[in-house]
């Protein structure tokens, strides 16, 4: 995968790009598996109106742990 393209697009607001950084921190693609970063990403690329980011946000919390949705929360404040 191109990570440093899809970094560098998604720095530009692209929300293609920014989902894929996301699914990449679910699965652990190029970075280590992390459902918070994900979580984060999904939600930037679901603002800028990407549907399938916005549901698989909605997912991706719903089977957080206490402990990643108290880091997820804390990021929201």
């Amino acid at each position: 995968m191109a990570i440093p393209f899809l970094e560098k697009s998604a720095k530009r607001g692209h929300f293609k790009s920014i989902f894929l950084i996301a699914e990449s921190y679910e699965y652990g693609y190029h970075y280590e598996p992390d459902r918070v970063k994900a979580a984060k990403f999904f939600l930037k690329s679901g603002k800028k109106g990407y549907r399938k980011a916005t549901l698989r946000y909605q997912n991706i919390l719903d089977h957080m742990t206490p402990a990643e949705r108290t880091e997820f929360d804390d990021f929201l404040i």
